[in-house]
């Protein structure tokens, strides 16, 4: 799309500021950090950064970064280009995270791994994915505990599943933009 996703303008606002605000929101988490191979970003994106330890591994290197650089026992992770997240939602995952190493919505018969919440403990198995090649947040997860939060738990609190929409195109972009427009005509 020409930029970098977090940098892409929603209502005239970055993704990424839009997805920080909803974390915010959610109201459970003490420390929100942005992780990212993307070394230019570091200078364009006002919240606390974390360099990819590993170039180049994807969304699994991602997540490794992340639970290398939280100081925290859970990491909730999240998509910059996730900018309808229900603030509810994200306190669902979390509150239900406990116990277990992740936490992941299974909504239509997929997992949505940059929606989930991951135990620190699980940088062995993350860091074993890697070594075997694979770049899949859900590779390592037969070695771990996961807790599934089904269709029904989801929809109760996000009945649309605009959590889950990503910005990948301009399409996007304007449909994000009628569901805000929406939720701004309900909220009246």
């Amino acid at each position: 799309m020409g930029t970098h996703k977090a940098l892409i303008e929603l209502e005239g606002k970055p993704l990424i500021a839009w997805v920080a605000e909803k974390l915010e929101a959610a109201g459970v988490f003490g420390r929100i950090f942005v992780v990212s191979g993307d070394a230019g970003l570091v200078d364009r994106v006002e919240l606390e950064f974390a360099l990819d330890l590993l170039h180049g591994r994807g969304p699994l290197g991602g997540l490794h970064a992340a639970l290398h650089f939280t100081g925290a026992e859970y990491l909730f992770l999240i998509a910059c280009d996730m900018p309808l997240a229900n603030p509810k939602l994200i306190r669902v995952v979390v509150e239900r995270s406990k116990g277990v190493d992740v936490c992941i919505p299974y909504v239509n018969g997929n997992f949505e791994p940059l929606f989930a919440v991951y135990r620190r403990n699980t940088v062995r198995a993350v860091e074993r994915a890697l070594e075997g090649g694979q770049r899949r947040v859900i590779s390592f997860f037969p070695d771990v505990r996961v807790r599934r939060l089904g269709d029904t738990t989801i929809r109760s609190v996000d009945p649309e599943l605009v959590s889950f929409l990503n910005i990948n195109s301009q399409d996007d972009i304007q449909r994000a933009e009628a569901i805000i427009a929406r939720s701004r005509g309900a909220d009246r």
